[in-house]
């Protein structure tokens, strides 16, 4: 059996998950390629028998650049897929919108898995409720996930097509009316300066071209995880397409790409206004043994969000995280994804 793990990644979470569910799907099948989705071809999935889809949750389910992945697939009818994904707060959308997306490829869809990580987007609060994840519990969890689902795998091919798991069903509230309640709050709590009305997404990224050293920096373009960036166009492409990570911005060592400031305040804005968005779900996923908590609730940093607290160039050091004062909380699931990452590239055994 021929397996494959294609994932989308920004600052280290899901690759560090991906890696862990390569070693298990290895312990079973003794193959399994890891893909990067900026490497990724649509029409090369055909030779493989079980192949995994990993990304990260952007608006509250996969971006839309790695639906739209999926929906390119080419000779991938009958074939077995499962997903996971990292993710900050909120996931519970996420599960029931990939399988509907891998189902509609007529793959046959064998499990479906998501992991709280520390998120890292500028107006976040820093400690973030979710800080310290992925960590060594989680890689080993991904690790025994993998080996499960090539296990089923094999059993499947084998004739043993009962044992497939039923489709992850949608939330209760549908994400529309979600996102309807947590913009009623805002409007109310703000006095109606903050809410249904403001943008809660990212606008373009400013690319400030007089200040960038390209040809002699061409880290967002080398770094960009959907290859939406090309500095050897005049003027140069930048979001075509996007996954609105913002990874080229906090990688930019001189400033030159800056988020649009819609998309620092509302997430700091919201996180003020509307806590209980964030603890909530993260109450529920806890009593469920779906979030191991490492951030106390009292030491959640709503008043210190990323953007005051790093906000020296390059934002971000890929593998090391922000570039500041070092986190208690977030230090472990970083360092993992650090090591992992130089294993591979070195072919030792981060352990």
């Amino acid at each position: 059996m021929k397996c494959a793990i294609v994932y989308l990644s920004m600052t280290g979470n899901t690759e560090t998950i991906a890696m862990g569910v390569r070693d298990g799907i290895l312990s079973v099948t003794g193959n399994c390629d890891m893909i990067k989705f900026r490497d990724a071809s649509p029409y090369e999935f055909g030779k493989y028998d079980l192949i995994a889809f990993g990304t990260i949750v952007m608006g509250y389910k996969d971006p839309d650049v790695f639906g739209s992945f999926i929906k390119s697939l080419r000779y991938v009818g009958g074939k077995h897929a499962i997903a996971f994904a990292t993710h900050g707060t909120h996931g519970e959308y996420f599960p029931a919108h990939i399988a509907q997306e891998l189902v509609e490829r007529q793959m046959k869809v064998l499990g479906v898995r998501r992991w709280y990580a520390n998120s890292y987007i500028p107006g976040h609060a820093n400690p973030y409720p979710t800080a310290g994840h992925p960590d060594k519990i989680d890689v080993e969890e991904a690790k025994a996930w993998g080996a499960e689902m090539a296990r089923l795998s094999e059993q499947v091919y084998a004739g043993a097509e009962d044992l497939i798991p039923p489709l992850p069903e949608a939330p209760e509230v549908s994400l529309k009316d979600f996102l309807d309640e947590l913009n009623r709050k805002e409007d109310e709590r703000s006095g109606g300066t903050f809410g249904s009305k403001t943008p809660h997404i990212q606008l373009p990224n400013q690319y400030i071209k007089e200040t960038c050293r390209y040809p002699k920096c061409s880290i967002c373009m080398d770094n960009c995880p959907v290859h939406g960036i090309d500095l050897t166009m005049d003027p140069p492409v930048f979001g075509d397409p996007c996954c609105h990570c913002m990874l080229c911005a906090k990688l930019c060592p001189t400033g030159s790409i800056s988020p649009d400031f819609f998309y620092t305040t509302p997430g700091e804005k919201t996180m003020k206004l509307v806590p209980e968005f964030y603890l909530e779900r993260l109450a529920i996923d806890e009593k469920e043994g779906l979030f191991r908590r490492k951030v106390p609730v009292e030491e959640i940093g709503w008043d210190t969000p990323y953007y005051k607290t790093y906000n020296k160039h390059p934002w971000f050091i890929k593998g090391k995280g922000p570039n500041g004062p070092k986190s208690k909380y977030w230090g472990e699931g970083l360092a993992e994804a650090d090591a992992a990452a130089e294993a591979e590239a070195s072919g030792s055994d981060p352990s």
